[in-house]
């Protein structure tokens, strides 16, 4: 019988001086390197302690390659449109430098396309042009904070949004929603400010990565109002790279909530989770101009902008695709991929079922859930399906803040290979059982 894994992603490491070197050998995308790169606490294939890649590499060592399952990957339906996107883009000349807001073709086709799809009503001064999420958070940190203020961080979080305030000079403070479904609420910003009195900002993911929640408009204008009464001024940044994966319930963004004039508010969209993780760009929107000037000023005084054709391939990913549809290549994807998450969902919700183990909380959006291992640990599970079936997990408490191991696994909602949920749930499952 064929091992469905044999299909996964496979990594291939090497060491030198102690440092990991990771390729991807499956990923016909990925361009064929002389030498394996260097993997960095950003990389996407494995986010992991010293302690964790020091054990991938022995296990490397001895045993070969790894079977991943711990990232997210694009369904390979969307490669026609990013090529195509790219395609328009790399048709026009290239000038000279741009604004640090962006073109301003480039915006307006982005404000109509956010419009169109998630129904935020704003206007272009209130928009710029990011590099992505990693680029864009540390730079309205930055701009608006000083070094060492504190940011209040829902967790669990995205691992990176740590590194995000502590390369920024802040430093992150948790906000513990695993009693709350995993959501922010009121109550818990109110606890949380009362615990972290100089706190200045808040940072959260939305839909939650890896917890996928999505918050409301409710909840929204109660934490503005809160915040708008208690610590006018404050900054809150809505990560919203999965935007378009809602399934439950609709995206609502942070940056569009009304009566929030005494609060920063931005919401920072990213191409990366539609178009692919290699398309660094995306749209930073707020709620009043002015917020966008400290950033403005940054970029100016560091030089250009974002490049011109990556720029051009977001405006091509918020156009009508060239058919009679009208459609925004942008809401096809998002069509798509969020046709692939409900489908794969309930597969991972029945092979949990079936062998023993559950979600961690009711999936509404975006690319990953948390499965629940009772009274087994994440690092546990994550060595023994390592040694004992050459399978990479992603253990739950490396998205926990504080780093205390915790009973939870976090799992892709994306992958286009069925067979790999059903391998690496049943492993699961028996490594919780300790059948293997």
């Amino acid at each position: 019988m064929t091992d469905p894994l044999a299909h996964a992603p496979q990594l291939t490491l090497a060491t030198n001086n102690n440092t990991i070197m990771v390729q991807d050998t499956h990923n016909e995308y990925q361009p064929t390197l002389a030498n394996p790169q260097p993997l960095g606490p950003m990389t996407q294939s494995m986010r992991l302690p010293t302690i964790e890649k020091n054990a991938v590499r022995d296990h490397f060592l001895k045993y070969g390659p790894l079977a991943t399952i711990n990232a997210a990957e694009s369904p390979v339906v969307h490669n026609a449109m990013i090529r195509s996107a790219v395609a328009q883009a790399m048709q026009h000349d290239f000038p000279g430098y741009n604004s640090p807001r962006g073109l301003p073709d480039v915006l307006e086709a982005t404000q109509a396309g956010l419009k169109k799809l998630y129904g935020l009503d704003t206007t272009t001064d209130k928009m710029m042009i990011n590099g992505g999420a990693s680029e864009a958070i540390p730079s309205i940190l930055r701009a608006h904070l000083q070094p060492n203020d504190e940011v209040l961080v829902v967790n669990p979080c995205f691992l990176p949004t740590r590194n995000f305030c502590q390369e920024a000079g802040m430093r992150p403070c948790g906000i513990d929603t695993a009693q709350s479904n995993f959501h922010i609420s009121n109550d818990l910003l109110k606890q949380a400010l009362s615990q972290n009195p100089n706190a200045k900002a808040l940072v959260f993911s939305d839909p939650g990565n890896p917890t996928g929640s999505v918050l409301d408009q409710a909840t929204f204008t109660e934490i503005t109002e809160t915040l708008a009464s208690m610590k006018p001024g404050f900054l809150v940044i809505q990560d919203a790279p999965y935007a378009h994966q809602c399934i439950k319930k609709p995206f609502t963004p942070l940056a569009g909530i009304p009566a929030a004039d005494q609060v920063k508010l931005f919401t920072v969209f990213s191409l990366s989770k539609a178009g692919g993780a290699g398309f660094r760009v995306g749209t930073t929107v707020t709620n009043q101009s002015d917020n966008l000037n400290p950033l403005i000023d940054r970029f100016s005084a560091k030089g250009p902008s974002i490049a011109t054709p990556s720029q051009l391939a977001l405006k091509a990913f918020m156009s009508p695709c060239d058919d009679s549809s009208g459609k925004l290549m942008a809401e096809v994807i998002a069509e798509s991929q969020q046709t692939l998450i409900k489908n794969n969902l309930a597969l991972v919700e029945r092979l949990c079922e079936e062998n023993g183990l559950s979600l961690a909380s009711e999936h509404e959006g975006g690319s990953y859930c948390l499965i629940n291992l009772g009274t087994s640990t994440g690092k546990e599970i994550f060595e023994a399906a390592m040694n004992n079936k050459g399978l990479l997990l992603m253990p739950g408490y490396l998205t926990n803040l504080s780093q205390e191991d915790t009973p939870l696994l976090r799992l892709p909602l994306t992958l286009p290979d069925t067979a790999r949920y059903e391998q690496a749930i049943t492993t699961i499952g028996q490594l919780v059982r300790n059948e293997i």
